[in-house]
């Protein structure tokens, strides 16, 4: 987002060199992470259908996008070549994934689809790891994403007005998305970042009232979509965070007082669990009146048995969903189940990421993405006490941005998933994390 220090490029013997080496980096920088953030949370065709025709063929304009922001990202990658150790090394188990979903076209069901999304994930890879090695200000970054989120929510506010048959279906306000829960996931991570942006740091006046309509903003936008796990997330996720700021300003008596509540939660969950007889559904009916999560364990219940049947390399990556009509999977459903009825293309993800990958690249590979993410929750949480103090609001969101997309994937499907807003937001932050030691943030006064 800002110009580095030092240009990682040129021997800084040459000072008037790395200056110019360090601007056409920054430039090269603000131009990627402009697209990347266009095409996460717009794409090249807003308001779209998004057609099982069109999911199946492609979007030539979107490979050009994507193979564009791949080489752009490359150049910038070269420009800061001293942080690839940290990239590579910190990060080995998202490269590791990406090399095993390319290789999946050897045993994939459908290896031309399979290769061609495979690219779709490691141009996107690429692309994540660009726009994080070119931050070095995290409170800036931050402030500038809240002010991008900030501007996607008013064009969806905005579409509920102007094309209101497109933006307001039957279950919910969609906007300018496919669907309901797509954009609700945009408010939800809008609501995050703004949340963070408001309570993380000191603002003026002018600035906190701004953040403070920013998030009003993309909760209004939340509720109107009526997607219930992001709007239960993002309230979780707000909880945690204003949490966290309580306990990182208040001390050593805050943080026993937030241990000991912890630890009358977690006493309290046994209880119940006991008193249930350990039985996770019936537990949950005691909060949701549909236990079966709109008709979630059905499609788990078939997911899960098609899963067993290659239980250690799946079908390929991003060949089991979306490969056409006559082959579409829930053609194999069971005798008497809804999901036969279904017309084919409206369902494409288990809805969970957990099942989604297992089926798309087998059970090792899903424990290997799952733990990148748990490493990436434990690593920003421990930054968040350890680093630079104005650092610390950042990598407390993305610690709470982590466990949230680890809750996220128990009910939709975006785990190490190409294409998929909340998967693509949540890429540059592991590179990010790959690199703590080398951030800063610009002091609250001086911003």
């Amino acid at each position: 987002m800002d110009v580095p220090f030092t240009s990682s490029a040129v021997p800084q013997e040459n000072p008037q060199a790395g200056a110019a080496v360090a601007r056409l980096s920054a430039v090269l920088h603000a131009i990627l992470t402009a697209a990347f953030l266009v095409f996460a949370f717009i794409g090249t065709s807003p308001l779209s259908t998004n057609s099982l025709t069109d999911r199946v063929d492609g979007n030539p304009l979107n490979r050009a996008l994507l193979l564009s922001m791949a080489a752009l990202a490359v150049m910038v990658l070269l420009l800061n070549y001293r942080a690839l150790p940290s990239l590579l090394w910190r990060a080995a188990g998202t490269w590791a994934l990406v090399a095993f979903a390319t290789l999946s076209f050897l045993w994939s069901d459908f290896p031309d689809l399979t290769l061609r999304r495979t690219i779709v994930l490691a141009c996107m890879t690429l692309t994540a790891a660009g726009v994080a090695v070119g931050i070095h200000d995290l409170r800036r970054a931050t402030k500038i994403f809240c002010l991008f989120a900030a501007g996607v929510i008013l064009i969806n506010l905005a579409s509920i007005v102007l094309v209101p048959a497109r933006a307001i279906t039957e279950i919910g306000v969609q906007g300018i998305y496919a669907q309901k829960n797509e954009a609700g996931t945009v408010a939800m991570i809008a609501a995050l970042a703004n949340a963070a942006w408001l309570f993380g740091w000191k603002h003026r006046r002018t600035e906190a009232l701004g953040a403070i309509a920013m998030l009003g903003l993309s909760m209004a936008f939340l509720v109107l979509s009526q997607s219930k796990t992001s709007l239960g997330l993002a309230l979780l996720g707000i909880v945690m965070f204003v949490g966290y700021v309580l306990v990182a300003r208040g001390g050593p008596i805050v943080l026993l007082a937030a241990l000991l509540a912890g630890l009358a939660a977690s006493i309290g969950l046994v209880i119940v669990l006991t008193l249930n007889e350990f039985d996770i559904m019936a537990v949950i009916g005691l909060v949701l009146a549909d236990t079966s999560l709109t008709g979630r364990d059905e499609l788990w219940a078939f997911a899960t048995r098609v899963a067993m049947e290659r239980p250690w390399l799946g079908h390929g990556y991003a060949a089991f969903w979306d490969v056409g009509p006559g082959a579409d999977p829930l053609l194999r459903a069971d005798p008497g189940s809804w999901l036969g009825d279904i017309e084919a293309g409206i369902i494409n993800q288990a809805h969970n990421g957990y099942l989604e990958l297992w089926l798309q690249l087998g059970l090792p590979a899903t424990i290997l993405a799952t733990l990148v993410f748990f490493a990436l929750f434990a690593r920003s949480l421990l930054h968040s006490f350890i680093s630079n103090v104005e650092c610390r609001p950042a990598f407390a969101l993305f610690a709470v941005m982590a466990l949230i997309f680890i809750l996220h994937n128990i009910t939709e499907a975006s785990l190490f998933i190409r294409g998929i807003l909340l998967f693509s937001v949540m890429q540059p932050l592991i590179f990010l994390v790959a690199r703590a030691d080398t951030l800063r943030a610009t002091p609250a006064e001086t911003a």
